[in-house]
């Protein structure tokens, strides 16, 4: 990928189906991946460092994964120990002992095929993290036990679990969804010289042509990417986007 990643570490909630996906590059990352998540997920559930809500409720209190020599390493178990979450394998050959994280590997390796089908292959990380942001926006029946008995999303059940009152302040963005390496049509953040610059050439596109790469992690707007005037790939995140769905880019 652009990124240079080779690997995706995938997560998802036995309770809730509530899914987090991490490209990484090799690997050995894995053990600082599941520290990242760990907070993460507690950070906005609201959870103090034990892991505990005010509600108490337990945010990752334990992990079941397969038999990958990475995650059974002196690292991994260092990482998890000090998040102090409990550890538990699958017998080996055995992945129906782990079908709920089975079935969610297959539903976002098909659903990324799907995506990425006539879309440059290089953006598929960030194809797998939208995917996956997609995923935790439609309704599972696994989630109704946790919203008395009514069918709901995984960003619902967060948003109910969670004593954090900024969470509580977030929006579903199901309308936003846009056709994922869709072509994009956006302003850029623009220094005060290019500015200057801008005015000063009469023919100078006002809006630049990228690739929808989904939503941003940090905030509300679209992430674009496309190649810089220096001829690097650089990635936006902006609101101000017009989109062309039936136009995909196959090569950034």
């Amino acid at each position: 990928s652009i990124r240079g990643n080779q690997w995706v570490l995938a997560f998802i909630c036995d309770e809730c189906n509530y899914a987090h996906v991490e490209p990484l590059k090799d690997k050995s990352q894995a053990p600082q991946a599941l520290e990242r998540f760990a907070k993460r997920i507690r950070n906005m559930c609201g959870a103090k460092s034990d892991g505990y809500t005010l509600g108490k409720d337990l945010i990752v209190g334990g992990i079941h994964t397969d038999n990958e020599p990475v995650l059974k390493g002196a690292e991994w178990k260092s990482a998890r120990n000090q998040l102090g979450i409990t550890e538990l394998h699958s017998v080996p050959y055995v992945p129906q002992m782990n079908g709920t994280c089975e079935r969610f590997v297959q539903t976002i390796k098909d659903a990324l095929r799907t995506m990425m089908s006539g879309v440059d292959s290089r953006v598929w990380g960030w194809g797998v993290e939208h995917a996956c942001a997609v995923f935790n926006m439609k309704a599972h029946k696994k989630c109704a036990k946790h919203n008395d008995g009514i069918i709901c999303s995984p960003n619902e059940v967060l948003v109910k679990v969670s004593t954090n009152p900024f969470l509580q302040d977030q929006k579903e963005k199901r309308k936003y969804l846009r056709r994922f390496g869709c072509v994009a049509f956006f302003k850029p953040h623009e220094s005060p010289q290019e500015k200057e610059d801008a005015r000063n050439k009469v023919l100078l596109p006002k809006r630049k042509r990228g690739s929808h790469l989904g939503f941003s992690l940090n905030n509300s707007a679209w992430r674009i990417g496309t190649v810089n005037e220096a001829g690097r790939f650089a990635t936006y995140e902006t609101r101000d986007v017009s989109f062309r769905e039936d136009v995909l880019v196959r090569d950034i």
